[in-house]
Parts: C-alpha cells; structure tokens; sequence
C-alpha cells in the first residue's frame, strides 16, 4: 500500500535526521542534512497527493491508479536507499569516532557511501518532480476535497432506493425493536435522538426503517433521508421540507429558516440514515430544532459508535447492533431461500446453505447477498458448490464490495493499520501487543517524546473500534483493550486490498529462503516439530523474533545482537548448529551466555533444560520488558538485586519456587522507572519486601499472600490497580485513612480469602471492582461499598 510506504520514508528519515542534529555525526558533507530534510517534506507533499488519489483510482481514469503504483515504488526505493544508509550511520557510531578514525579504510568507505547516498537522492528528487507534474495533469490536488469514487454510484444509488423499498424480514431483533419503540414512543415532551450503531451490513438501516414505518404516524410529521459518506446539506434539507410538507413557496425563499419556523412547532420524527462524520450533523442540527417541547424523535444510524454518541449526547442514545447468532442467521438464510420459490430444498443442497450461513459469519449484509447469488444459479450441487468455493477463496463479491466502503472511510492515515489485521489467521484472537510490535517494526508509529508508546497504539485500536471494523475480545482490568477480533469477510477485505496494493503478501516454504529476506524486521514463528535453520542469524536488519510452541531454534540466535524485541515461549535449543568451542559443558548445561545487549524486551518461558545466566541478563542495559517463567528464584535474585536494568518499565516474574516453603525478601526500591510488575510464585510470602516508588499496576498470582506483601503497597501514591489472581489470604485489609491514595481499581479473581477490610477512608479513588469469586465454597461477604462498584468479568483478562 503506498501510503504506508510512504509514512515508514517519513519516520526512517526523521530517524536519520535526529542522528544528524544530535552532534553525533560532524563528519557529514555540508548537503546531507538538506537531503534528509527533502525526503521527509517530499514525501509528506506525495502523502497528500495520495489522500486526493486514492478516492479516484477506482474511476475510469487509468493515469491516477498508474499513479499511486509509482508513488509508492518511490517510496519503497527510498526506503532502500534510507535503510542502507541509516545501517551505516548505526555502524558508524557504534565504533566510537576516535576508534573509527584509526581506521582510514572505513572512513573513506563511510565517506564513498555517503557521496552514493547524495546521488541517489538527486535521482530520486527528478522522480519525485515528474510525478508532482503527473498528479497535477491528473487533477490531483494537496487540498484534497475527495469525491465519493465513482464505482461506488451504484451502490449509493442502491441504498437510496433500499430506503423506500418494501421491508425486510428481521430476525434475531426482537429485543432490538422493542427497545426502539419504547425509546421512541415514551411519554417524554423533550425531543429524543437513539443512534443505532454497528458495523457496515449488520442491518442497521432495515431496523430502523422497520420501527420508522411502524411510529411515524403517530407524529405530526415525518421524514427519511439518506446521508451518504459525502453530503450534500441543501439536497438533504430539501428532501426533509418536501417530506415534512413545507410549501413549495417556503421551501424556494429561505429554506434552513423556514423548515427549522415549520419543525418548531410539530411534533416530528426524522430517520437519518448512514452518518459518516459529525460535521454534517453540525450543520443540520441548526435546522432541525433539537430543544423543543412536542415529543419530537430523531433515528441516527451509523457505523460509528463515536458518531452516533456525539449526535445523541451521550452513551444512554446508543442502541448497537450486533452480528446474528448461528440460528438466526439460518432461520434468515432459509426463509430468504424459500420465499423465492415454494420447490422444497434437496438435503445436499441444505447441507450446503448449512455451510454458506457459517461463512456468512451472522453478518445479514452477507447473507442477502449470498442468497441473491443462489438465485441467481440452478438449483444444483454443483452450481451452489461455486458459490461456497468463491466465497472460501477470497474472490471479490458484492457483500465485499459494500463492506469495503467502510475500509474507504477510514482516515488516509488508518488504512495500513488496518491492514495488519489480515497479517492474523482467520478468526484469531488478536493481541493488542501483537499490532504494537508489528507496526513498531514497520515504522508505522513513530513515539514523538510527547505521547507514550501505549497511548498511540490505544487511539488507533479504539478509532478502528469506533468505526466497526474490529470488535474488542478481552479488555485489561483498566478498560483498556487487550485483544480484539475481525470479523472473517473484513479479513478478507484485508488480504484482498493489501495483495491488490503488494502491502503484504503470503509465501510457502518460507523457511528455506529465510535468509535472502536481508530487509526483514519482524518474524514470528509457530508450530510443532519445527527448525528454525541457523541461516536466520544472517539477517542483519531483524529487530523482532518471535518463536513459539515446539520450534527448535539454533544456539546462534542467542548472539544477534541487532535484536530488540525477543520472544521464546516453549522452545528448544539446537546445540548442534553451534561452534564446539562455545558449547556448554555438562555440568553448566542448564546456564547459558547469550550476547543480547541491544534488548528492549525479553520474553522467556524457560524449560528444565537451561535458562540464561543472570550475568547475561545484567547487561542487557537497554531492557524495558523482560518476562521470565519457570526462573530459579535464587538466580533471579542476582538480576535484581542490582541496578543493571534501570530501564526496566515492566516486569512478569514466574519463578520456580518449588524447592521453597517460602520467600523471605524482595527488593525492587531501585527500579524508578518501573510501573508494571507481574509476581508468579506458587508459593508462600513472608518477610521483608519492597517495591518500585512509582508502580502504577501490580498483579499477584498463585500466591499465598500474607501481610508482609500487602503491606508496602498501601503508601505507594502513583499505585492505580491491584490485581490478586488465584491467590490465597487469611485476610485482605484495605482500610484505613491515606492508604492506596490512588487506587482506582481493584481485581479479586479466582482468590480464595475469609475476610475483606474496607472502611470510608482507604481507597478513596476506588471506583471499579472486578470481581470472579472462588470456586469453592465458603464465600466471603462482599462490604456494600465494593458491591456498589462491581461490574461484570466478562470480557475483562
């Protein structure tokens, strides 16, 4: 996808030019700080061409799409060219400035390098002047004002006349339905807004068509219209006067005067149909009266929960929508068949819609379309077979079609993170850490000094929420998203408009060629009876590795110290592939060197046959996650118990106690920087503990909590969440005047405990308690003023 390309050019030369102003490289030619400025301003011009582009490539006109190729061939040979650069840059300073001047050969390397570098970038900017000369004959503009793309007419045009077509039949929405006419018939004189909001397809319009027709006699007056993604506000009010009954006369003299005089005093109800954004309902809200007194009613449907709140004016006017189950979707599927003829199903044939309502994934949107191309084709085996093999091989349909106008709505800069969605199987839990570490990789997000890592991601995944493209799967104790789902056509959608635009693609034994992907920066493998061949350790630029269930991964992976995020979970160690001269001897088997020192994040699930020496931990100096299972305690405690990894911001330990009645100390006071800590011992507390100043959340699991380890927890004043998971205690105290200062939430699950302490004074921030009782019985009484602020688990990890 081009503009992806282009915003990973963007951050790459940022990256470069912070190397060159940081004082760090003096040795530069006097016109490379000029170049490196040119390609970030370039390409955030080409950016804005592509915004205008990309809703014309579907036109007629073959020139735009020609466009948006080259824009983002460029981008990817400046990529090229930035990243053999930057490369050298790294090396360059990694060297040391007065080591490397002892060295002549590499400083004229570097300096030939550099001068190849101010060439190719005088290439790329004619490139870049021809294609600013082939937008403006193509009618591109920076100032986008993107129109709606022309193949979509017809669908727009579809959904206009779907407005005044016969009803649809409905199931699975009784509850739905009810909830709207109780909404829109209430006793209440102030006007009303409910906006039904879920994803493109779900059925939004037809329920809300459906209670329209049933309520608007009893108003005054009555109006539907359709919004469309670009409106037009006077064609829109135009249609509401003429529905409403405005005269002709009024209606030509002043219109947005004469419709709001007219709506003021009747008692009204409007369905406004597909809200894209809330700019339109800004304009029209000074024309509709919202403030009157006449019972007056007003039907929102959008795709976008945001959208729908924001017009509503608050959570209460949401109504969502969601997918049909299995049996609804059958009890449509058939009803739809059978309705078009009276001829009874053969059972092939049943078995075979059987399947086509799974594909169709409760989507109605899907459904309809799926029965139309029945309809369409004899009633055989073979000919419904083709249907169901189309839609299991991803080729394009109508329901696709319409779902990709939501794609099309997404914000420019969205899109590529979109995408990322179809990197996942179909149907996989997606974990927010997951999307972090791949759009880190891509350089899709860049931290700014300003934002936190974590917020940037969060804004992304909740406007892709907000729109109904993905839907959340678990949420953290906090609220905020930890994994979420895509439903199986959007996947589609993903693979189909990513391998249209050569965003990502896939590839069969991968393995084998491994090592001639020399760009590759992030890999994740997983699988059983798998090996990862030594040839891997040859990838210079890979950042990431992620290796899970089974793999046999070569001992050289250990040594690439380019790596900056690693992930081992379940692995074995290949020693074979490794030089003899490093082999580890019998009886140190189980410890092992690694040289990791450029580590960020370190993810180990440790087996019975070997596990890091602590000595290699400590100087892995940059590390800011590390998680470790199956750890010896003892060994772990001379990793902390220094001030080698200041940096650390998280940290899950697992530690093998099982050897050990009990933990006696535990000092983390130096970690400042520290504000996650994760404790899994299987094992008994009690002694002297002390943890981070600034802690923020701290998760206790499988423990046998005592108060020594509660204790120190009530003065820390930045601590926001406290999580006691399958954990066990005589008796929790959370009471008492200045103690948890800053406790918002508090999770108890799975813990089995005989009292629970709290008063009016302690936890005065709490305000969420998560709450999954022991399975066993007795249960403990739960203090009323936690009962109040209980919510649901589900959901919630």
């Amino acid at each position: 996808m081009a503009e992806a390309a282009v915003a990973t050019v963007i951050c790459k030369a940022v990256e470069i030019a912070g190397y060159l102003l940081s004082g760090r490289m003096n040795d530069q030619p006097n016109n490379l700080q000029e170049n490196i400025s040119w390609i970030e301003s370039h390409m955030r011009i080409l950016q804005s061409y592509l915004e205008d582009a990309e809703s014309k490539k579907n036109g007629s006109s073959h020139e735009v799409a020609n466009l948006i190729i080259s824009i983002r061939d460029l981008a990817y040979d400046v990529e090229d060219i930035l990243d053999a650069y930057l490369s050298e840059i790294q090396s360059h300073n990694t060297r040391g400035r007065f080591q490397f001047l002892k060295h002549a050969s590499c400083m004229l390397c570097y300096g030939v390098k550099t001068n190849n570098f101010v060439v190719e970038i005088e290439k790329i900017k004619k490139r870049g002047a021809a294609l600013e000369v082939c937008g403006r004959n193509c009618g591109i503009t920076v100032d986008s004002s993107a129109a709606v793309p022309s193949s979509n007419a017809d669908l727009w045009g579809s959904r206009k006349l779907f407005l005044r077509a016969p009803e649809s039949k409905i199931f699975g929405r009784e509850e739905t339905l009810q909830k709207l006419e109780e909404a829109l018939v209430r006793e209440n004189n102030r006007c009303r807004i409910v906006s039904i909001v879920g994803p493109g397809g779900v059925g939004k319009t037809t329920v809300a068509k459906r209670i329209y027709h049933k309520v608007k006699d009893e108003f005054q007056s009555a109006a539907i219209v359709y919004i469309s993604q670009e409106p037009k506000v006077g064609e829109i009010l135009l249609d509401i006067a003429k529905q409403v009954g405005l005269n002709k006369d009024e209606r030509n003299e002043d219109l947005e005067k004469n419709l709001y005089s007219f709506l003021e005093d009747k008692r009204y109800v409007i369905f406004l149909d597909d809200v894209w954004d809330t700019k339109i309902w800004d304009r029209l809200r000074n024309v509709i009266p919202t403030n009157s007194e006449n019972g007056s009613r007003i039907i929102v449907t959008s795709r976008s929960a945001d959208v729908g709140r924001y017009i509503g004016g608050g959570e209460s006017s949401l109504i969502p929508l969601n997918i049909l189950s299995e049996n609804e979707g059958r009890e449509l599927f058939f009803d739809l068949i059978f309705s078009a003829s009276e001829e009874p199903l053969p059972p092939i044939l049943k078995d075979i819609g059987e399947e086509i309502v799974v594909r169709c994934g409760g989507l109605p949107l899907a459904l309809v379309v799926a029965v139309g191309m029945l309809q369409s084709k004899e009633r055989s085996k073979h000919a419904w077979n083709e249907i169901l093999a189309s839609m299991k091989e991803g080729d394009e349909n109508d329901c696709l079609n319409i779902l990709a106008l939501s794609y099309h709505d997404l914000p420019f800069q969205l899109k590529p993170f979109f995408l990322y969605f179809g990197v996942f199987p179909e149907g996989r839990e997606i974990f927010v850490s997951e999307l972090t570490r791949l759009w880190l990789a891509e350089k899709l997000i860049q931290v700014d000094g300003f934002r936190k890592l974590d917020s940037i991601v969060e804004a992304h995944i909740d406007k892709l929420i907000s729109k109904n493209l993905i839907q959340v799967s678990r949420r953290r104790s906090d609220g905020r998203v930890r994994s979420c789902r895509i439903h199986d056509l959007l996947h589609k959608l993903c693979i189909q408009m990513a391998e249209d635009s050569n965003f990502f693609s896939t590839h069969n034994n991968l393995l084998q060629s491994i090592a001639n992907l020399s760009g590759l920066k992030y890999f994740k493998l997983k699988g059983e009876f798998i090996v990862l061949p030594p040839s891997i350790s040859r990838l210079k630029k890979l950042e990431t590795l992620e290796v899970r269930s089974g793999v046999i991964v070569p001992r050289s992976i250990l040594e690439m110290n380019r790596l900056k995020h690693l992930i081992l979970i379940d692995v074995s160690i290949d020693e074979s592939t490794h030089n003899s001269s490093h082999l580890v001897s019998m009886f140190d088997h189980h410890r092992v060197d690694v040289a990791l020192e450029n580590l960020e994040t370190l993810h180990f699930r440790f087996d019975n046959w070997f596990y890091i020496k602590p000595s290699s931990i400590r100087k892995m100096s940059n590390l800011r996650k590390l998680c470790v299972s199956n750890y010896p305690h003892r060994e772990m405690m001379k990793v902390l118990d220094t001030t080698a990894l200041e940096k650390l911001e998280a940290l899950k330990l697992g530690l093998d106690c099982l050897s050990m009645m009990r933990i006696e100390w535990l000092n983390l006071s130096q970690y400042q920087y520290l504000v996650k800590l994760h404790l899994c011992m299987h094992t008994k507390i009690k002694g002297s503990f002390e943890f981070p100043p600034n802690l923020v959340k701290i998760t206790f699991e499988s423990i046998y909590i005592l108060g020594d380890l509660i204790e120190p927890l009530k003065k820390l004043f930045k601590l926001e969440i406290i999580k006691l998971k399958n954990c066990r205690a005589e008796q929790l105290d959370f009471s008492g005047e200045h103690n948890y200062p800053q406790l918002q939430v508090l999770v108890l699950w799975d813990t089995d405990f005989s009292e629970l302490v709290v008063d009016e004074k302690g936890m005065p921030k709490l305000d969420t308690i998560l709450y999954q009782p022991y399975p066993f019985p007795p249960l403990p009484t739960i203090p009323e003023r936690l009962e109040k602020m209980m919510v649901t688990t589900d959901h919630y990890s």
